[in-house]
C-alpha cells in the first residue's frame, strides 16, 4: 500500500510553478495552464526525481 501524496499549500504550489515561469500576472489562460498540468502529484513527482 502506498502512502497517499499529502496535499501542498497554495504557496508551495505557487513557489514550483514560478519555476515554469508562472505568475499572477500572467494572462489567466496561461496561469490556468501551468496549475492544470502541474497538479499537487506531478510536483511531487517532479521534486523526488530532481527537477
Amino acid at each position: 500500500m502506498t502512502d497517499p501524496i499529502p496535499e501542498l499549500t497554495r504557496s508551495e504550489r505557487e513557489e514550483f510553478w514560478k519555476t515554469l515561469g508562472w505568475s499572477p500576472e500572467l494572462p489567466e489562460q496561461d496561469r490556468r495552464l501551468i496549475e492544470q498540468r502541474w497538479t499537487d502529484e506531478a510536483i511531487h513527482m517532479a521534486q523526488t526525481f530532481g527537477f
